[in-house]
């Protein structure tokens, strides 16, 4: 069959570098020249925990700091218990090693963008072989949303990483029934978690590959305790906590009540966010919910092309009768696509976690269609065509984004924070969620935490005022002193 074409260790090594080489070299280029050199608002919710506790080691481990950051920046509590601790221990070390800025910030992320390239190849060459290991790992580093979002702090690139990792491990484990392999598939879960808990549900997908290798007594095997070890341990020190600073912490007065309700709150918010509506997200009755995830597929694997190699591939898998393969990639593709479609909230990066599905199909697709031709020469332009098509196609994606208006709102941050201290507020309610983004960068550079940041609903009691210029503002006791394109920064008279 196809999938026993076999390659040359020395020429495997060789091939593999160039394409984790091409897929650096994109990734470096795109990141340098088309992301903003400010984060986003859900960058920004990621990392401030993270930027805390880095401050908080680089001034000496001082208690005053943290409990001073947290009086004065309360989004830094949603940051600290909102997301598990995955992505907020990764960028404290990266702020530590690399300096505080955006690019340490957003490190954690593009390192797992580049890991993905490799993760591919090894799934890849584990249910198939080399070659195709090798085109799946093209295809994962010309990936316009693995190079996209990947330039961003944000936790669903490193989790899908993982995610890919534990199914890896799982089908060596079912290979070798070695406790060493189930335990990597338990901690890359476990992992896959931390950051971000969505990573859980790769659990049901392993437990069926489980079950179709061994039976339902194979979820009994000591091999499979100890897969799920990590995983409970890992899950229990997110949702433990939860439960530990609601009933256990005010108990002994180290907390107050309402500060373990409201951090039980943020921890637990997880199992209602099935429910939670996007105002643009189409309903579940209607057809358009069901499209969604579809209609992407064309921009997140680079054009319509990508997708008939999928389509093609997946008709090779079925006809070379490799039925258990076609069965786990394409049954894993359809659960992922069915768990995200079912979740009300629609975000077009959250089926990031099953793109490596596609690629492998992808890769599949592509084999066979150079198979047809003998002439390395026809071989070649095909190739050639392919990586063009694939250039334009995520070059146009890259630029599409655009990151004026965050780099203005960061501009004021570091504005006011060079001026008298005081109190910040949004003007805007809708503009509340930049509240992390101008928390995260007064912390960086308010070295005596001298200023603070409220609701707007307390602009009363402010010094400073942010305005997106959405609305006009009553400029009576108020005195502009900073502007941009699309922010102004007033000071109150009083």
């Amino acid at each position: 069959m196809f999938y026993n074409y076999k390659i040359g260790f020395k020429q495997e090594k060789k091939y593999l570098f160039l394409v984790l080489l091409l897929g650096l070299v994109l990734r470096i280029y795109f990141w340098s020249s088309q992301l903003s050199d400010s984060l986003l608002w859900d960058e920004s919710s990621h990392v401030l925990a993270g930027l805390m506790l880095a401050k908080f080691v680089a001034t000496g481990f001082h208690q005053y700091f943290i409990v001073q950051v947290i009086n004065n920046y309360w989004a830094v509590m949603g940051s600290l218990f909102f997301y598990p601790y995955g992505y907020t221990i990764l960028s404290m070390l990266s702020f530590l090693f690399f300096g505080f800025n955006e690019l340490a910030a957003r490190l954690p992320s593009m390192f797992f963008s580049v890991l993905i390239i490799f993760t591919t190849y090894l799934l890849a060459k584990k249910l198939f072989n080399e070659k195709i290991g090798l085109i799946s790992a093209f295809f994962a580093a010309i990936n316009p949303y693995f190079i996209f979002w990947g330039g961003f702090a944000l936790v669903d690139l490193p989790m899908a990483c993982l995610m890919e990792l534990a199914i890896y491990f799982c089908l060596q484990g079912l290979n070798t029934d070695k406790i060493k392999h189930w335990l990597a598939s338990g901690i890359c879960v476990g992992l896959a978690s931390l950051m971000k808990p969505p990573g859980l549900i790769i659990i049901p997908f392993l437990m069926v590959l489980v079950i179709c290798h061994h039976g339902l007594r194979g979820l009994l095997k000591k091999t499979f305790i100890w897969f799920l070890l990590p995983i409970i341990i890992c899950v229990g020190i997110y949702f433990g906590f939860g439960f530990v600073a609601f009933v256990v912490l005010p108990k002994l007065n180290i907390i107050n009540q309402a500060v373990g309700q409201h951090i039980f709150s943020d921890i637990f918010h997880w199992f209602g966010n099935p429910t939670y509506i996007n105002a643009t997200t189409p309903g579940l009755k209607t057809l358009a919910a069901w499209r969604f995830y579809f209609n992407l597929l064309p921009i997140q694997m680079g054009g319509f092309l990508v997708i008939v190699l999928c389509l093609l591939g997946a008709v090779r898998l079925w006809l070379a009768e490799d039925r258990q393969n076609f069965y786990r990639v394409i049954g894993y593709i359809l659960y992922i696509y069915l768990i995200f479609t079912l979740i009300y909230n629609k975000i077009d990066r959250y089926t990031i976690v099953y793109l490596f599905g596609f690629c492998l199909l992808a890769a599949i697709g592509l084999d066979y269609l150079t198979s047809l031709f003998g002439d390395i020469r026809k071989k070649f332009s095909i190739a050639a065509m392919l990586l063009l098509i694939f250039f334009f196609s995520f070059s146009q994606l890259i630029r599409q984004y655009s990151g004026h208006y965050f780099s203005d709102l960061k501009k004021a941050a570091k504005f006011i924070s060079q001026s008298d201290s005081g109190t910040i507020v949004m003007a805007e309610e809708t503009n509340v969620l930049n509240v992390n983004n101008v928390s995260f960068y007064m912390i960086m550079s308010d070295a005596g935490l001298s200023h603070s940041v409220s609701w707007p609903n307390r602009i009363n009691q402010a010094q400073y005022i942010i305005s997106d210029k959405s609305k006009k503002l009553d400029r009576k006791n108020i005195e502009p002193i900073f502007g941009s394109v699309n922010m102004e920064v007033f000071k109150i008279l009083r």
